[in-house]
């Protein structure tokens, strides 16, 4: 196995580890993750709220771009 097909490999087997790592993270209850991070309950409170205020910024960004693409 020459150096390329190797470093190809490790690259290969480091994406699905971290795609693993990212999926058992988010299906990992917010107090339990608080509690493996050792965060501050403020600090997590206030990490959920900008969750989910990002994702009504990207839901209405989303809609925005439907309205002026339909124009």
């Amino acid at each position: 196995m020459n150096y390329t097909n190797l470093n190809r490999l490790v690259s290969q087997t480091h994406s699905i580890l971290n795609d693993l790592v990212h999926k058992a993270m988010s299906e990992t209850p917010q107090k339990r993750l608080s509690a493996l991070l050792n965060e501050d309950p403020a600090i997590m409170e206030r990490r959920s709220a900008l969750a989910k205020r990002l994702e009504l910024y990207r839901s209405a960004q989303a809609e925005i771009d439907t309205v002026a693409w339909s124009k």
